[in-house]
């Protein structure tokens, strides 16, 4: 199976995603990790061409 892992645009946190992507490939997945701060248009381009069976995103969300 492919997965697919990236933080949104204006989101640096991707600590998390990196361990998932090691975790995803010690089970035999073949994985794309596009990293930090991905366009969302880039993000929805490569989905489109790669048809991955998992999308894994790193968001960050703020309280006021």
């Amino acid at each position: 199976p492919k997965g697919l892992l990236f933080c949104i645009e204006g989101e640096q946190h991707s600590l998390g995603l990196e361990l998932a992507n090691e975790i995803f490939k010690e089970q035999h997945w073949n994985t794309r990790y596009l990293g930090a701060n991905v366009p969302i248009k880039d993000a929805a381009t490569f989905v489109r061409a790669w048809k991955p069976q998992a999308i894994a995103l790193s968001i960050g969300m703020t309280t006021a």
